[in-house]
């Protein structure tokens, strides 16, 4: 939307869902992410000063006979 200006764009205020995830350049303090994004960040030139503690966790696959089984349901439907 066009301000009174009309020079100017006007963006609505949507408020955060987050206010930890924020889009922004100011410095993360306490931020917590996975070891995936932080090696993301990290190769977009993202420095990372201090790491105050780390999760270790598995990832397992343990959703993935439920999904395909309900992707093939949902795909039989879809074709009749």
């Amino acid at each position: 939307m066009l301000s009174n200006d009309k020079n100017e764009l006007e963006i609505p205020a949507i408020p955060l869902r987050s206010e930890i995830l924020s889009l922004n350049l100011f410095n993360k303090q306490n931020y917590v992410c996975s070891h995936r994004l932080l090696k993301y960040m990290s190769t977009l030139g993202m420095k990372v000063v201090k790491i105050k503690f780390v999760l270790q966790f598995r990832e397992a696959t343990f959703l993935k006979e439920y999904i395909n089984y309900y992707t093939t349901k949902r795909n039989e439907k879809k074709m009749r």
